[in-house]
């Protein structure tokens, strides 16, 4: 992740992410920060690489690759991604997942994917967007 990336994340999603939850004790705080700051570097790496991402989402073992983040209109911090599995059930769908609702993020590195079908850039779920997959392929762009 570069500097820029780390430098936005931490200026506006931690705190987005933090204040959405319900107030805890400070060590409670700090290892909310350690897995909210894990997963959105996960995220990060995975949008800027085209890797794919595992998570825990509602109980659930999810392997998606990751084409969005950010807020909704109602301040929720969103990620919309394909997902490919489910509980190592196959999908192939779109999904969007509420950041601070996901557990356990881990960069798949060995992966790598082309942009899913249907990807509309712009996005009326996430209108702030912290960062996208870039577009720079011919059937994304249309």
């Amino acid at each position: 992740m570069n500097k820029y990336t780390a430098l936005l994340l931490s200026l506006f999603l931690l705190p987005a992410l933090l204040f959405a939850g319900k107030a805890t004790t400070p060590k409670g705080l700090q290892a909310e920060i350690r897995e909210q700051r894990s997963t959105t570097d996960a995220i990060a790496t995975a949008i800027q690489q085209r890797n794919a991402i595992t998570f825990t989402y509602k109980g659930a073992q999810r392997t998606v690759h990751p084409h969005r983040l950010g807020k909704s209109k109602t301040g929720n911090v969103l990620l919309r991604a394909w997902e490919k599995e489910k509980e190592g059930v196959p999908v192939n769908g779109w999904r969007l997942y509420k950041v601070q609702e996901i557990k356990s993020a881990r960069l798949i590195e060995a992966t790598s994917f082309e942009i899913a079908p249907d990807y509309k850039s712009p996005d009326s779920s996430i209108p702030t967007v912290f960062l996208e997959i870039p577009i720079n392929n011919k059937r994304a762009a249309e």
